[in-house]
């Protein structure tokens, strides 16, 4: 489940979709081409899943046949200056030369992302991708139910969203400087720049510190150099290290495909493939003490040479993040969003049950999976100072999501369910 590599600010997950709609049908058509003795483009096109996902979600896009048997991502849309989505935006902005001044300009833009409703709509629904998903996953009586099969789907759809909301903020960012820029000198009272000012707030999400100083300012230069730097402050990590939010990316996209209903199945399927791609975390101490001692052994021999400076550079160089969680931490989340999922709404007994039961099965899948460090890994967390302050930073962040999506709620809310009986 891949996507190139980028620097993505944290966004805001989507609400839990109690309703299951979107599974239900989901799996359903997943269901019928899994019946076909061979999988084909054609039979993926005419089964109706892409009508399905943009009725569901807004979303245009297409699923195709990947070239590796198991293998699933996303190719997200190239956007640049002369693509639809950017002169539509950029039309509506130069005919709307007033609108930066009505706090309700956000509401007016052509194109939005709902983040309770889990649906894009207006000029995002235009732009098209393309998921790709292997042969494998659609096998007859293979290895991949319909369901784990709908929740790596929506896994990749759910990168679409996090793009989406992302490239909304980068938008609406870029429009509110434009305005600073076209309009500040014009300007000619302070009322009237702090009237810009909170505008640009509500529509970027900008809280400025002393904005009645701000308005004092004569270069519009100022006014976007701190925009700049309140946008970029607040695409990091509140703990001042952007290395968790890297993997919060591909977590957001779990968290989409768990909130769709896929929590389940998404973790059984991720544990099928750490297995059929001989991930560590899926092999015993015993196995995994003696890959470390081949890697050790190996990189004694061809990198580390005995030179103590080429051991700091090589630890320097050792990753304490990867784009993914750890597999054990990666079934952790998804079991704290499936807690939240308790916590967010009252809903009906029966549902309850069935959200305490998933809790049990992921908790069996998290028990076969281990999170090994190896050897440089430590060394790398441990021995550099800057690389300890980080690493510790990192596991602060993971403990207080562990306070929000804690067993200890699960464990009164089963107390709770038996009480009822």
């Amino acid at each position: 489940m891949g996507i190139a590599r980028e620097l993505w600010p944290s966004m805001e997950a989507i609400d839990h979709q109690y309703s299951g709609v979107f599974r239900k049908l989901l799996v359903e058509k997943l269901s019928a081409l899994q019946e076909l003795k061979k999988i084909r483009n054609s039979n993926i096109r005419s089964s109706g899943i892409s009508k399905l996902i943009l009725n569901e979600l807004g979303v245009t896009a297409t699923i195709e046949l990947a070239s590796e048997r198991y293998d699933a991502f996303v190719h997200i849309p190239q956007i640049d200056s002369n693509h639809t989505l950017i002169n539509e935006w950029r039309k509506f902005f130069t005919s709307q030369s007033d609108a930066i001044l009505n706090f309700n300009f956000a509401k007016k833009l052509k194109g939005s992302v709902d983040l309770q409703t889990s649906k894009v709509s207006g000029i995002f629904s235009k732009v098209h991708s393309k998921i790709f998903i292997g042969e494998g996953f659609f096998q007859k009586n293979g290895k991949f139910s319909a369901d784990e099969l709908g929740a790596i789907i929506t896994h990749e759809l759910g990168h679409l969203f996090t793009y989406y909301e992302h490239l909304s903020s980068s938008l609406r960012t870029n429009f509110a400087m434009a305005a600073v820029a076209d309009r500040w000198s014009g300007l000619d009272t302070k009322s009237k720049k702090m009237e810009l000012l909170e505008a640009v707030e509500d529509l970027t999400d900008i809280d400025f510190d002393g904005i009645e100083d701000l308005a004092n300012t004569r270069k519009p230069g100022t006014v976007n150099a701190i925009i700049v730097g309140a946008k970029v402050h607040g695409n990091r990590s509140q703990l001042g290290t952007d290395y968790h939010d890297e993997n919060s990316y591909e977590f957001l996209a779990d968290q989409f495909a768990s909130r769709h209903g896929f929590s389940i199945s998404l973790a059984s399927a991720l544990d099928k493939i750490y297995k059929m791609h001989y991930h560590p975390a899926s092999f015993s101490a015993t196995g995994f003490f003696l890959l470390e001692v081949v890697k050790v052994v190996t990189t004694a021999l061809t990198v580390i040479g005995g030179s103590p400076v080429l051991l700091l550079l090589f630890l320097a160089a050792v990753p304490i993040r990867d784009e993914y969680d750890p597999p054990k931490a990666r079934i952790k989340r998804i079991k704290g969003d499936l807690i939240d999922r308790l916590k967010k709404k009252k809903i009906p007994i029966e549902l309850t049950k069935e959200y305490l039961e998933q809790l049990e099965t992921l908790n069996t899948i998290e028990e076969t999976l281990n999170d090994y460090d190896g050897l440089f890994e430590y060394m790398a967390k441990y021995v550099l100072p800057w690389r300890r302050k980080q690493f510790k930073a990192i596991e602060f962040q993971k403990d207080l999501e562990a306070l929000v999506g804690n067993a200890l709620f699960a464990s009164a809310k089963k107390i709770e369910v038996m009480g009822d009986r």
